[in-house]
């Protein structure tokens, strides 16, 4: 008896706190049908070779990705997706190479402002 409390104790515990996880905006879409999606990303606070290596696993989805360039003077990593481009495939190469792609703010370009 004493541990069925416990378990059920455990169990509203958890389910109480993912209930309480706030959910953030990413900033990827979906895309409809025959379009693409681009983003205008500010690496700015992050060193060029984790950006190099986010760019290389971003390039393993070539048929997903139609793009991705560094304008290294702006530090803008500009990444263009098609319709099969899965969002959570997005958020496991950005959480791997630890880069943000949660929403902060919007820079006056309208590129993505992401900090660390």
């Amino acid at each position: 008896m004493k541990y069925t409390f416990l378990i059920i104790n455990l169990l509203l515990i958890s389910i109480s706190s993912f209930a309480q996880k706030e959910v953030k905006p990413t900033i990827f879409t979906t895309v409809p049908a025959g379009q693409t999606k681009t983003l205008k990303i500010n690496v700015s606070n992050y060193d060029i070779n984790i950006i190099g290596q986010l760019k290389d696993n971003l390039l393993i989805y070539s048929d997903k990705i139609t793009f991705v360039g560094l304008d290294e003077g702006k530090r803008i990593l500009t990444v263009i997706y098609n319709e099969y481009m899965l969002k959570e495939d997005l958020i496991r190469v950005f959480e791997t190479n630890g880069v943000n792609y949660h929403i902060q703010t919007k820079m006056p370009d309208s590129s993505n402002n992401l900090t660390n």
